[in-house]
C-alpha cells in the first residue's frame, strides 16, 4: 500500500499512545489521515510501500496489543505457535487414521471367530469393513 504522507498528520497525544507505538517498533509511527478521517500506523522503514493498520476511533490498548502480537520481531514465535499447531493437528489425523484401521482389523477379527473361520477371502474383508 503506497502512503501519501501529504494528506497524513503525525498524532502526538496527551496519552503517550504514540510513544507506546514506537516502544513497540521505532519504525511505527502514529498519523490522522485527512482525506479518509482515520488513524493510521505507518512502518516508515519504506516509505514507497508503507506498512500501515488503519482504525477510525483513536487507538486503544488492544491497537497495542494487536501490533504486539503481530510484530516481526514476535513472527519467529508465531511461526514456532504454528508449526507447533500442526504438528498437532497431524498427530490427531493420525490417531484417527491408526483408530480406524484397529477398528476395521478387530471388525475382522471379532467376524473370524464368530463363524470360525480360518481363511477370509477379499471380497469378505471389504464386506467386512465397508
Amino acid at each position: 500500500m503506497k502512503a501519501n504522507f501529504n494528506q497524513l498528520i503525525k498524532v502526538q497525544d496527551i496519552f503517550f499512545i504514540s510513544e507506546r507505538i514506537k516502544d513497540i517498533n521505532e519504525n511505527y509511527i502514529l498519523f490522522y489521515n485527512t482525506k479518509n478521517h482515520r488513524y493510521e500506523i505507518h512502518d516508515i522503514a519504506n516509505q514507497i510501500c508503507s506498512e500501515c493498520i488503519t482504525f477510525f476511533d483513536y487507538p486503544t490498548k488492544e491497537i497495542l496489543f494487536r501490533l504486539k502480537s503481530s510484530n516481526k520481531q514476535n513472527m519467529q514465535k508465531l511461526l514456532i505457535d504454528i508449526e507447533k499447531h500442526n504438528e498437532k493437528l497431524e498427530n490427531e489425523r493420525k490417531t484417527a487414521q491408526t483408530n480406524a484401521a484397529n477398528d476395521k482389523l478387530k471388525a475382522i477379527i471379532n467376524y473370524a471367530q464368530t463363524f470360525a473361520c480360518k481363511d477370509l477371502s477379499v471380497s469378505q474383508i471389504h464386506k467386512i469393513i465397508n
